[in-house]
Order: structure tokens, then sequence, then C-alpha cells
């Protein structure tokens, strides 16, 4: 089987915006390689740093000829793709007129429909529309997509987790670095938005007990043209939550890392007592499945896919007694079973594998089953 990727595929730079769905993108097409397949990737946009060898075009440019794809498979989420929409709409309408079926996975359903609202659903439909079936990460996101257009079948095929890579430096080393001490730490990651509900966690860090300290270890994720509105609005929620910190007295629990470099994301789980995901709305679970890899003990809200990946380690939104009351219950009460691992990139491609048989072949037993 060919099959081809469309995808954002600009991560050379690791704070890039989108470097978390390329990951995705190269992670699965490599383990559909390992199960006998050949996979080519068309980028979104020309990839910084030049082309991989793997990736045979830029979207808008006509590669179906020449690669001959028998299936073609989109990762999607509305920033990754702003601005190509068209082209995008295009290539499926050309991938439809010469019979070859589209399979899309959604990232990020419920963060792309609640801030885009109307033009995020309108979108949605358009292309769905032009699909053979969406793949989902989750059954929250599923349900959202269903909702959207009944008639394009669902699948859900979890997102695998993959353990940070090894770290150039050890948790004692940034607990040094960072004045933490022998303290217990909570660990709030990721890229500082107002959906992450970091407020809440700084509230709910006042209302502890002991000298347990929140680690903020992220920064603002750096936007270009009108996307520089966005990141205006995170800088100035990350000032508000500082001036919180102040007005809370908790200036010596609270420490504000700025961007962590690949190289320390392992180091930063390592350290991390309790990893909090205190979202106020639903976003990308990357924190959530690092978090699992690296087996540590989870704190979210009932927002998006998190309850189905913590149960009943999760609380309401925008509740800091509550979310206070549960952090400390994991810091001193040892002991608790961890979350169980999602599956991994062998175990996803396989599932993926499936699907793409059932859609080049519907009707008929999966071959990867008979």
């Amino acid at each position: 089987m060919r099959v081809l990727y469309v995808s954002p595929y600009e991560a050379s730079d690791p704070r890039g915006p989108h470097d978390d769905v390329a990951g995705y993108t190269r992670v699965l097409a490599r383990a559909v390689e390992r199960l006998g397949h050949t996979t080519g990737v068309l980028a979104v946009r020309e990839p910084v740093g030049g082309r991989a060898p793997e990736v045979v075009g830029v979207l808008g440019q006509d590669v179906v000829d020449g690669f001959r794809p028998d299936l073609v498979h989109v990762q999607f989420t509305a920033g990754a793709y702003a601005g190509r929409y068209r082209a995008l709409l295009r290539l499926l309408d050309l991938l439809a007129e010469r019979g070859v079926p589209v399979v899309l996975t959604a990232h990020a359903v419920g963060r792309d429909l609640g801030v885009l609202r109307l033009p995020g659903r309108v979108l949605y439909r358009r292309i769905a529309a032009r699909c053979a079936t969406l793949v989902a990460h989750s059954r929250d996101a599923a349900r959202q997509l269903s909702l959207l257009d009944p008639a394009v079948p669902v699948t859900v095929v979890p997102h695998f987790c993959l353990p940070p890579e090894r770290s150039a430096v050890t948790a004692d080393a940034l607990r040094e670095r960072h004045g933490l001490g022998d303290a217990p730490v909570l660990l709030a990651f990721g890229f500082l938005h107002p959906d992450k509900g970091l407020a809440d966690l700084v509230s709910a860090l006042g209302l502890l007990g002991g000298d347990a300290r929140l680690v903020v270890a992220g920064g603002v994720r750096r936007r270009t043209g009108p996307a520089r509105l966005a990141e205006a609005r995170d800088l100035l929620h990350v000032r508000r939550v500082r001036r919180l910190v102040a007005r809370e007295r908790l200036d010596g629990r609270v420490v504000f890392t700025g961007y962590v470099p690949p190289a320390e994301v392992g180091a930063w789980f390592a350290v991390a007592d309790v990893v909090v995901l205190p979202y106020r709305r639903a976003v990308r679970t990357g924190v959530a499945r690092l978090a699992l890899a690296a087996h540590r003990p989870v704190v979210a809200t009932t927002v998006g896919a998190l309850p189905e990946l913590f149960g009943r380690r999760t609380v309401p939104p925008r509740s800091p007694a509550a979310l206070a009351e549960t952090v400390n219950g994991l810091l001193y009460a040892p002991g608790l079973p961890l979350p169980e691992l999602g599956p991994g990139p062998d175990e996803a491609a396989a599932r993926t594998e499936t699907l793409y048989e059932r859609t080049l072949r519907p009707g008929e037993e999966p071959l990867a089953r008979r």
C-alpha cells in the first residue's frame, strides 16, 4: 500500500506551533512503513531548513500522479492549515476525481471548534464531506465530529504515547538550578495561554498545606502575522497570573522557567511529584501523553478527553478548592495506582492499517485479521 500523508512538517524549530502534529506524522509514517507499506509526506508549507527525504512536495503542488498513492491521510488542525484551506480543499477535490480515498485525523477538534465557533464548524463540515472516514483520538472528539456530519464514519484511534527524549540534565540539577530543594513539585508544562487554567492552579497552590512548589515549565508560543494578536493575549495572561502570584504571596513557591528545550523535558517530568492539567477548555493533550509516558501521577479537569485518560483524578474546571484537595491526596497518599499507558506507535499503526484496509475495501474483512 502507498500512503501519502498531508501534514504540517515544519518541525526543525522545536518551538514551532505545530511541531506535535508533524512529530505524530513522522512517527506514525515510520511505524506504518515497518508494516511493509510505502509512505510519503505532502507538507502544508515548505519545511523550515529544507525538505526531508520523505517530503515529496508542498500543498498546492500536484504530486498525486508522481507518488501514485492508494490512500491519502490528512493530519489536521485548523491552525496548522491557516491560509491553506483552499489549497487543501482543491487537493481533496482532485483526489475525489481520481478515485483516491481520504482519511483525516482531527487532532484538536474541541479547541478548534471552541475558538472558531460557527466558522470552525463550517470549515470542518466542508472538509469532512470530502473524506471517506475521520479519525479522532478520543470518544469526546469522535462525538463532536459525528455531530458535524453524521454521514461520515468516525473511528477512534488513541494517540500513541512516547517518552521524552533522554535529558541532557538530571532532575537534581534542575531542582538545584531553580531552588526547589526537597519540596514536593507540581508541574504545569507546555505553552501558556488562558485555556490552560494556570490562574486556577495558582489559587489551588495557595490552599495547599506544606511547602509544595509549582513549576510553570513553558513560555508563550511565538507567532507571526495576524496570529501575533493571540501571542499578545497570551503575554497579557501571563502578566495577570504573575500578579495573582504576588497578590497571594506565593512568589517563593512558584517558578516560571520560560521555554523548555527538548533536552530538559524528560528531567522536568522526573522532577514532578504531580503533573497538573487544570484546563478550562479542551486543548490538545500532548502534555497528558508525556505524563503518561513518563509514568507520572496526573490531576486534570473534566474537559475534552481528559476524563477518558485520568478517570477519578479529574475535577471540574475553574475549581481551585477541588483541585487542591485532589492534588493534596496524591502528594500525601503515596501508592495510588498510576493511570494506564496509552498505545505505543506500533499498536497505533496496526489499528491505522486496519482502518486503511477497510477504507480501500469496504465490506471486506481487513487483511490484517485474515
